[in-house]
């Protein structure tokens, strides 16, 4: 399976690790990490997350403040969003 991140995920991320390096940059690129490490592991196992609040989307908790917001179409898995899990999809 091919993994796409579209670009609001790719700014979520971005977001996300300008905001944790504020205090610790070590913690914002091990965040990083674990983003494309859980995100790898839907290339094999597509289905991993749970079925997510928007029709026909999944999602992925990657740390207990993050998940992973993604589609599963034919043969590519596309991250729509990550977001804070305290944070309103909109």
């Amino acid at each position: 399976m091919k993994l796409i991140w579209a670009k609001r995920a790719r700014k979520d991320r971005c977001d996300i690790r300008d905001y944790i390096g504020q205090d610790k940059p070590s913690a914002a690129l091990a965040m990083d990490h674990l983003f494309d490490e859980k995100a790898g592991l839907l290339k094999k196992f597509p289905l991993l997350g749970r079925a997510g609040f928007a029709p026909n989307t999944r999602e992925l908790v990657v740390h207990h403040n993050y998940i992973l917001i993604y589609k599963v179409r034919n043969e590519q898995i596309e991250i729509l969003r990550v977001m804070h899990t305290r944070r309103k999809p909109r």
